[in-house]
């Protein structure tokens, strides 16, 4: 990471979403929209790395009704782009879901070692992920 991850809570409003289909309202979904998240100084918002948008839109509803989420904010090592991990303790473990955009998801854009070191900061509470016997990450 370019600099030290900064933790705030912030408006949890919702930016931009991609567009895929999702017909479940059984929740948390495994799979989902991509989204932003509005962040002050980034009016478009900021992609999230560790949630998708159809569990937001719903966790916003059952856990976080005063309107504000938790977030860890990470800066791009060769670029000044930021994104975010959603870290919230008033949501559930199995409703996080952290994926690689080596596995054709969008994430924010974060492959190879810088996801690594992502899902390591996060830590499994945060990204829903197991380790294995060679330490790498699985989803």
């Amino acid at each position: 990471m370019k600099n030290q991850p900064i933790k705030k809570k912030i408006l949890a409003r919702i930016g931009m979403v991609s567009c895929v289909n999702v017909l479940s309202d059984d929740y948390p979904v495994s799979y989902g929209n991509y989204f932003s998240i509005i962040y002050p100084s980034h009016w478009m918002g900021i992609q999230v790395c560790n949630f998708n948008y159809e569990n937001f839109k719903e966790a916003i509803k059952r856990f976080l009704t005063d309107g504000q989420v938790e977030v860890i904010v990470f800066q791009k090592e060769d670029k000044d782009w930021v994104f975010c991990a959603i870290a919230d303790d008033r949501i559930p473990q199995d409703w996080y879901r952290m994926w690689s955009s080596d596995q054709g998801y969008c994430n924010g854009g974060i492959t190879g070692k810088e996801w690594q070191d992502v899902v390591d900061y996060l830590g499994n509470r945060y990204t829903n992920l197991e380790k294995t016997d060679d330490k790498k990450t699985t989803v």
